[in-house]
């Protein structure tokens, strides 16, 4: 049971939390673009803190289920190459482009929706596989490139599906061994 100073004591913290100048959190979003528009896309998600958490079968297995599950809840996402790695997860996905205005129009919802549903449902389900509330599985943010041409494509796939293989010199792992030079070549 706490007494009157500590409950006065602590609601004096929170405010002064409140009143600290935090620098602004900086946008990675390319500026004017507009992220519900047709067009592939990159995305890599880290776990929170960089964990080890997607490591059994089963929890891959459940945030692989919750990527195929998007195109049920946004039809106009078409999923394309994936993989969940013990920390990370990197997914290549296509927006539709949109109809013409002659055609029935349905809502289109921006990469930042579309990419937050898919962490939250599968936090959510690993979290009740687990037998868990609340537990932060995904760091907050996530990276993302829009694929500007089909040669990006193609190696954003060949990135994904060798991925597994490159563990060992992957920058996301903590034990790695030597540096990998795939990220200059994916980015090129």
């Amino acid at each position: 049971m706490r007494n009157d100073a500590t409950a006065s004591s602590a609601v004096e913290s929170s405010q002064a939390r409140q009143n600290i100048d935090f620098p602004a959190r900086r946008s990675i979003r390319l500026d004017g673009y507009d992220y519900s528009r047709g067009g592939a896309y990159f995305i890599t998600i880290c776990t929170h803190r960089r964990r080890m958490m997607l490591v059994t079968e089963e929890i891959r297995d459940t945030v692989a289920c919750a990527w195929l599950d998007l195109p049920n809840h946004f039809g106009h996402v078409l999923l394309d190459d994936f993989v969940v790695m013990p920390n990370h997860f990197h997914g290549v996905f296509f927006f539709k482009p949109r109809k013409p205005a002659s055609d029935k129009p349905h809502k289109r919802h921006p990469l930042p929706v579309v990419v937050g549903a898919f962490k939250s449902h599968s936090a959510r389900s690993i979290n009740a596989m687990l037998k868990r509330s609340g537990v932060a599985v995904w760091q907050r943010g996530y990276h993302d490139r829009i694929v500007r041409n089909y040669r990006e494509l193609y190696r954003k796939r060949e990135y994904v599906a060798g991925n597994p293989k490159l563990w060992e010199r992957d920058r996301e792992n903590p034990n790695r061994i030597g540096e990998n030079e795939i990220y200059e070549w994916l980015y090129q």
